[in-house]
């Protein structure tokens, strides 16, 4: 489970969206929000092992994917798809 996301929905309505991200791995993870076409959307800096944090995103109707950035990690198995409608 080191690599890899758990969402809690995977489809939320269109405005505000409070993103908690917990990392319950051993290593060091960080999570991006990027919508199919655009900027990224938002991001968690490297957060370290066992902690947890919030931030609340503007979302716009469409599919978002969801990785952790740091080297390997996304090929490893860290994404999601996020649906905002």
């Amino acid at each position: 489970m080191e690599y890899s996301f758990t969402l809690s929905r995977t489809t939320v309505p269109a405005g505000k969206v409070i993103f908690e991200f917990v990392n319950q791995g051993q290593d060091e993870h960080n999570l991006n929000v990027v919508p199919g076409e655009g900027p990224v959307a938002g991001a968690f800096p490297d957060t370290p092992s066992r902690s947890v944090s919030d931030q609340a995103v503007i979302l716009r109707a469409g599919s978002y994917t969801l990785f952790c950035s740091l080297p390997e990690h996304k090929q490893k198995g860290m994404k999601a798809t996020l649906l905002v409608e």
